[in-house]
């Protein structure tokens, strides 16, 4: 076993697959013109992903971790959990939801009022059972499972040196910000804090990993039934009229989600033989903010407002 990897180092790593998928977002496009409109090319997709997922983000994690000499299976936390584990996290993840539809609702509300129109992520969808089989690997597949090992297994890691509750905000904030998208950046630092629990209270990253890849798989199956994206317009699409009586309904789902949820993290941790639960966290904000932190949050904020 050699040197341990901490916060510093996991900083420095994320800097650089998060600067580098810029930079190779808007090169591919280039190379396969394609990809920049709303029906690419599969095969172009399929490379674009594999190349970025795997050499992008996956790679430099494995490549440091050989290079620390650390263990694969701790680094990524690739443990086995309990049955009842596993159950109360698959409850956690559905309870979630209920929150993520009342801040899907909430933004997309308060972007109408201040003149933006609300943006989802887009991407492809199947027309017919080939490219069904493609979009379930390449967007359904590979993406969770490398931004997983990455997020909830590498970064959760390093981050761990200030304690447990941290390392859960860290990647969070980590994973909203990869997503480059400041309209769903509450959703996705939502549900990426509960999963970050999830990982904390059971020192694994397969719970999330499997409801990660089943909600992409989900999205890729229902999107080709529908003929269309399968999330978008959710809450615009409702058939309740009333504005007030809209905004009473979403908010009740939320406020009974959230209660819900934060009764089964507790569940988690009384079941939890976690040791990074009973870490302190240590450190100051100083020392939380370092330059790559400090760099990738400007080069984010400069994205949203400029367009670079």
């Amino acid at each position: 076993m050699g040197k341990s990897i901490n916060y510093a180092h996991v900083s420095y790593v994320f800097m650089a697959v998060y600067l580098l998928g810029i930079i190779f977002g808007k090169g591919i496009r280039y190379v396969f013109p394609s990809l920049a409109t709303i029906s690419p090319n599969l095969l172009e997709f399929a490379i674009m992903v594999f190349l970025a997922q795997v050499c992008i983000n996956f790679f430099p994690s494995l490549g440091f971790a050989v290079k620390y000499k650390q263990s694969i299976k701790e680094i990524y936390k690739l443990n086995s959990i309990s049955l009842k584990q596993l159950g109360w996290s698959i409850l956690l993840f559905i309870l979630v939801q209920g929150i993520l539809l009342f801040l899907h609702y909430i933004i997309e509300k308060a972007s109408i009022l201040i003149g933006n129109s609300y943006q989802m992520s887009f991407y492809p969808t199947a027309d017919n059972w080939q490219s069904l089989i493609v979009l379930i690997v390449f967007i359904g597949i590979i993406p969770p499972i490398c931004e997983d090992l990455f997020f909830r297994g590498f970064l959760f890691s390093g981050s761990s040196e200030f304690g447990g509750k941290f390392a859960v905000f860290f990647t969070a904030s980590a994973f909203a910000l990869f997503h480059d998208n400041p309209f769903r950046f509450g959703e996705i630092f939502v549900y990426a804090v509960f999963v970050g629990y999830i990982v904390l209270y059971t020192n694994s990253i397969y719970p999330g990993m499997i409801l990660h890849v089943l909600t992409n798989t989900s999205y890729v199956i229902g999107s080709y039934f529908i003929a269309g994206d399968f999330v978008a317009g959710v809450s615009s699409s409702s058939n309740v009229g009333n504005v007030v009586l809209q905004f009473i309904i979403y908010t009740f789902i939320g406020v009974i989600s959230l209660i819900l949820s934060l009764i089964v993290v507790k569940k988690l941790k009384d079941l939890s033989t976690s040791p990074i639960e009973e870490k302190e966290s240590k450190g100051t904000v100083l020392g939380w903010l370092n330059i790559p932190i400090v760099i990738v949050t400007v080069v984010f904020i400069l994205r949203v407002l400029i367009g670079v």
